[in-house]
């Protein structure tokens, strides 16, 4: 039969058995110099001073080369999201056309690829001008 006080005390008595404290909060410790002529360094009392790091995030790199490109792609990829970055409203004077015939011409691509290079490009470096129509950049006069 089921005596529910005789459990209760039970959990009771379990609970009393476990040492319960709190974690203290993570310190780092500087060493401190110790007396080495003995042949090991003593550390009766604690540092003189809490050392803190503050980390400092890096930039990431972005992966702009993916498995089955071929050399021709990675290079334009690279080619147009650099100059995106670099000029985020557009160059002047150059049309979508002028970077298509370049990048088809140099890195031996086809328009089909550029076009797809293209719309990554603008993704990836948030410069949307350029798919924006008409001219780029603040002077785009020839």
């Amino acid at each position: 039969m089921f005596r529910p006080r005789l459990a209760l005390e039970y959990v009771r008595r379990l609970l009393r058995a476990i040492p319960w404290r709190r974690r203290s909060p993570p310190t780092t410790f500087a060493l401190q110099a110790g007396d080495y002529s003995t042949g090991s360094p003593t550390f009766d009392k604690p540092p003189a001073k809490r050392v803190h790091h503050v980390l400092k995030a890096r930039e990431l790199d972005l992966v702009l080369s993916f498995p089955g490109d071929s050399v021709g792609e990675q290079q334009a990829r690279e080619f147009l999201y650099r100059t995106m970055i670099q000029y985020p409203t557009g160059q002047p004077g150059k049309t979508r056309a002028d970077f298509e015939r370049e990048c088809c011409e140099q890195f031996n691509i086809s328009k089909r690829e550029f076009a797809r290079l293209w719309e990554f490009a603008i993704a990836k470096s948030g410069a949307t001008a350029y798919g924006k129509p008409g001219p780029r950049g603040p002077h785009s006069g020839k």
